[in-house]
């Protein structure tokens, strides 16, 4: 609410400054003052025609009016209307954007911030008693409604969006899974939302001052063409064609910056605005994980009474006796093993069956994919349990294209996904944990290596002056990447003396052949000969592009 009565004041001081001749009193009017100017031009050709002395011109009545706005778009001719259109389209759509952020501030108080901490999961409850199931978040259903509409309707539609919908989802989600390991995403497609909303804003803003500028141009260009294109230029056609051109660059001038000042205030009050979205799916998550870990879940125990199945009626047939005696010694068996396991606990163990360090090149699916099983602490496989699978930032993405994935486990109390690693090499971890049991994890890694070397990158050491015999202070450096910049080592790089006198320090002659390090870069120092004048180094690297650079080195 501060912000639009900051805004409030700023458009009354314009109006006031815009419009203050007029309501002291003073002429200000265009036309007027162009018909005084006009006349005054008339009397002085009138007086030169009748052989008078030069008549002295007051320049208080020849200049232009330019103490309104009004007054600077009737000096304009009809770009100045033009550019009026342009800041009444740019008023219009900042006070539509001020209108919702306001509110959605409005909406974002309607949430406790300071007491969530505190507040039990039935306090929590109660603040949502009033809000229907289907008014969660859901970027997807957003977008669908907002393609449905008209272009003028969706530009001045208001966001559903708001911070309180957010925290609802939040509590949705927690009450739906009783976990808060999809807080995270939740957030981030939420603000993402917000942001796609509010950048037309800008982009219009921005095309709206570009073009308030570019007409600006125009007029000063049309004023300029004006006076000179019927070639006989009269002193009144000077006047008005060079008042047109200046009339239209200054408010041209003043609209754009107008519009970017104010552009810039909304995005710092959205800026400020996406900063609290995030505290209040912060503190929703603490306080989640806190109940969360106050009340864990408990897996329901299945327990088979073994006299019931004793006690179960068996069929009727005839069989000789030693196969009576097997199929007796098989059921005491099958008892036994019952027996064992007629307890299933809950899921306190997470093995890894298969995917553990792999390596596969940039950009790529790992070989093979990564499969886990969850047992209880007796080895039974646990079916249906939750497993998230999470990958470091820029690690990569799995099957979702996210980097986080939830797989249900089988029968088998197993589960399994594919991993297509990032762009970037290096070692990659990857975390499996329970959902909603934090407790139980496991991390396994896969190496990312680059692809086949590219390109070869000429970093530090051309166009030196050294001293005659001595080493140049400092060396040639060279890196090789591959196609997406990732670095090459052990690669051969060759140096080569062309033109000059001199020797490379590590190999003391005019040729040295040698590798890059771990980080793909490769250094050769470089003795000056006892010769004046330029030396020219050839530097080759096979199968990269490019494969040779040349390199000019002088002596003092």
């Amino acid at each position: 609410m501060k912000y639009c009565k900051f805004l409030l004041i700023v458009f009354t001081l314009m109006i006031v400054l815009l419009y203050g001749s007029q309501l002291m009193g003073q002429d200000t009017t265009a036309g007027d003052t162009f018909s005084t100017q006009a006349d005054t031009v008339a009397q002085s050709d009138t007086s030169k025609k009748a052989g008078a002395g030069e008549p002295e011109i007051d320049i208080g009545k020849r200049g232009f009016s330019t103490e309104t706005l009004i007054g600077l778009i009737k000096l304009s001719a009809e770009i100045g209307y033009f550019l009026a259109l342009v800041f009444v389209l740019g008023i219009l759509f900042i006070a539509q954007q001020m209108l919702v952020l306001n509110r959605e501030a409005k909406d974002a108080q309607k949430i406790p911030i300071d007491k969530i901490g505190i507040m039990s999961y039935d306090d929590i409850e109660k603040m949502f008693t009033h809000v229907r199931e289907d008014d969660s978040f859901s970027a997807e259903k957003e977008q669908e409604e907002l393609q449905k509409l008209p272009l003028l309707k969706r530009i001045f539609r208001k966001k559903k969006a708001t911070a309180f919908q957010l925290a609802f989802s939040l509590f949705k989600e927690f009450k739906t899974r009783g976990s808060t390991a999809s807080f995270t995403e939740i957030t981030d497609s939420f603000i993402q939302y917000l942001k796609d909303m509010f950048n037309p804003f800008l982009t219009r803003l921005a095309f709206l001052s570009d073009t308030a500028g570019a007409l600006g141009l125009l007029g000063t260009v049309w004023g300029m063409f004006m006076v000179f294109y019927k070639g006989d230029v009269e002193q009144e056609d000077i006047l008005q064609g060079m008042g047109i051109a200046m009339a239209t660059t200054i408010i041209g001038l003043i609209i754009s910056i107008i519009l970017n000042f104010f552009t810039t205030i909304v995005n710092n009050i959205f800026d400020r605005h996406i900063k609290k979205i995030n505290r209040i799916s912060e503190i929703f998550k603490e306080r989640f994980m806190k109940l969360e870990k106050a009340q864990p879940m408990q897996t329901p125990q299945i327990v088979i009474d073994s006299d019931a199945l004793a006690q179960m009626p068996q069929r009727q047939e005839t069989v000789p006796a030693e196969v009576l005696d097997r199929k007796s010694e098989t059921q005491k068996k099958e008892v036994e093993t019952v027996q064992e396991r007629q307890v299933f606990g809950p899921a306190s163990e997470i093995k890894i069956i298969a995917g553990d360090n792999q390596m596969a090149e940039v950009g790529t699916e790992l070989p093979e994919p990564i499969v886990i099983e969850v047992t209880d602490s007796k080895g039974n496989p646990i079916e249906n349990q939750s497993v998230i699978f999470s990958a470091e930032d820029g690690a990569g993405t799995f099957s979702n294209d996210s980097r986080i994935q939830k797989i249900l486990t089988d029968e088998d109390g197993q589960a399994q996904v594919t991993f297509t690693l990032s762009k970037k090499a290096g070692e990659k971890t990857i975390q499996i944990s329970l959902d909603g049991n934090n407790s139980y994890k496991k991390t396994l890694m896969a190496i990312a290596k680059p692809t086949p070397a590219a390109k070869m990158v000429e970093v530090d050491g051309n166009y030196q002056t050294g001293e005659l015999g001595k080493r140049l202070e400092k060396p040639f450096v060279f890196a090789i990447r591959d196609k997406y910049d990732n670095p090459i080592p052990r690669y051969e790089v060759n140096f080569s003396l062309v033109k000059g006198t001199g020797k490379f320090q590590d190999s003391q002659n005019a040729h040295l052949s040698t590798y890059t390090n771990e980080n793909g870069i490769v250094e050769a120092f470089f003795i000056m000969g006892n010769n004046r004048g330029a030396r020219e180094i050839e530097v080759e690297a096979k199968k990269v592009n490019p494969s040779k650079v040349n390199l000019e080195i002088f002596a003092a």
